[in-house]
């Protein structure tokens, strides 16, 4: 059991910090995404 949690933590340090930067980029896409998703559910509610 040590031996996995050794190994997994560099893993998740090398992994973490992309996905911070990715994150950091996609979150404009993602409120376009809510946006857009919210006016589907308002479209299909009125509708």
């Amino acid at each position: 059991m040590p031996f996995g949690n050794a190994s997994k933590t560099p893993i998740l340090r090398v992994v973490s910090s992309p996905i911070l930067s990715v994150s950091l980029n996609v979150s404009p896409f993602v409120r376009h995404m809510r946006r857009s998703a919210q006016s589907l559910g308002y479209a299909q509610i009125t509708s």
